[in-house]
């Protein structure tokens, strides 16, 4: 947004705080033909005559100078990244990746060789995310998806893929979600907007932003307010799920996640859902953890749901995430959970002493930590 200072102010009065584009110009990706020039854009002796007329505010806690970037500019975001934490300590650089469907070149072909400009400059993602965990120093990684108007049939996959980069190098995890839509006739349900939070919560995301609040690039209809700014019905789903987040924060953030697991009738999942889940299991074939495998045993589902599992940050006990996944593009996939754990549940934030059984509604998630 533009930092203005009247929005500044009002922003703090509602304790909201700012990352802004208007200070340093924000570089986009875009489709790759750009990549490597992120260097002439910004060059780093400009970020010292940006300080001299930078207005700082209560408001304001960073910048955005990168969205979307190509590996090639990896390097030079990491030196941007260094003098920005320099010359404004106590700021936010942020940067946001792409999700998995952008363009890569294709499997065996250079990038450099390939006709159409590959937007990751990797042949797969995963390559991608490797290469930003050992050239970028932020402690956390970002990226944004869009599930139910992107490619649908590999977001498990994105999700464990920055999952397990964010684990083995001790960042956190950051998820933009998808809240608007393309046309107003597929606008989300509130069982969508949920599931797509529990989910990244499952894979240890710490947060979670919605693309978006305002109409952005969306139908105007589909945003949480209108250009008017007059409140559409989404307004009330992300205001219900925000409400869910915030009640569990304090206990969810005392945990790291361990593995992420499918459970229950895989096989009887939704079309959409079989072979994200049988591949997110075959994942799991070869980096499975012993702690999780005890807390799934007492777990029994007689549809299909995804568990995280956790370990508290003081070693003194676990938990597990489990989230309906049998079918998020129905609204009446309800599953039943059978447990043999002891422990407090977090349903809809609400903390509860387990019982036997829950029954999960579509795109529900529940937290429980272990007795």
């Amino acid at each position: 947004m533009n930092a203005k200072k009247d929005v500044l102010d009002l922003c703090h009065k509602y304790k909201i705080g700012v990352l802004t584009s208007s200070n340093i110009p924000m570089w986009w990706g875009d489709d790759g033909k750009r990549a490597g020039q992120y260097r002439e854009t910004l060059p780093i002796e400009r970020l010292d005559v940006i300080k001299q007329s930078y207005q700082s505010h209560p408001a304001l806690w960073g910048d955005y100078p990168v969205d979307e970037p190509n590996v090639k500019d990896f390097g030079h975001i990491d030196d941007v990244i260094k003098r920005y934490n320099t010359l404004f300590p106590g700021q936010l650089a942020y940067i946001n990746l792409y999700p998995i469907y952008a363009n890569t070149a294709p499997s065996g072909i250079d990038p450099e060789l390939q006709k159409v400009p590959s937007q990751l400059g990797t042949t797969t993602y995963k390559e991608h995310i490797d290469k930003y965990v050992e050239l970028v120093g932020t402690d956390y990684i970002c990226f944004d998806s869009y599930p139910f108007t992107g490619p649908f049939d590999s977001y498990l996959e994105n999700l464990d893929i920055v999952g397990a980069a964010c684990r083995s190098s001790s960042r956190d995890m950051w998820v933009i979600i998808q809240t608007g839509a393309w046309k107003a006739d597929a606008i989300l349900g509130e069982y969508q907007i949920r599931w797509q939070a529990y989910l990244c919560l499952a894979y240890g995301t710490k947060i979670i932003m919605h693309a978006s609040y305002s109409p952005g690039w969306w139908d105007e209809s589909t945003s949480c307010v209108n250009k008017a700014g007059e409140k559409n019905v989404t307004y009330g789903y992300v205001q219900n799920v925000n409400a869910e987040l915030h009640a569990l924060s304090d206990v969810f953030m005392q945990y790291d996640n361990i593995g992420v697991y499918p459970c229950g009738n895989i096989s009887g999942a939704g079309a959409r859902m079989v072979e994200q889940l049988a591949a997110q299991t075959a994942r799991n074939s070869v980096r499975g953890d012993s702690a999780a495998s005890k807390l799934l045993a007492g777990v029994e589902v007689d549809g299909a749901v995804i568990a995280g599992c956790f370990k508290r940050k003081d070693g003194r006990g676990y938990a597990v995430m489990l989230v309906n996944s049998q079918d998020p593009w129905n609204a009446a996939a309800a599953v039943n959970v059978s447990l043999k754990l002891t422990g407090d549940a977090y349903v809809k934030g609400a903390k509860t002493r387990l019982g036997t059984g829950l029954k999960l509604e579509s795109g529900e998630g529940v937290f429980i930590t272990v007795d």
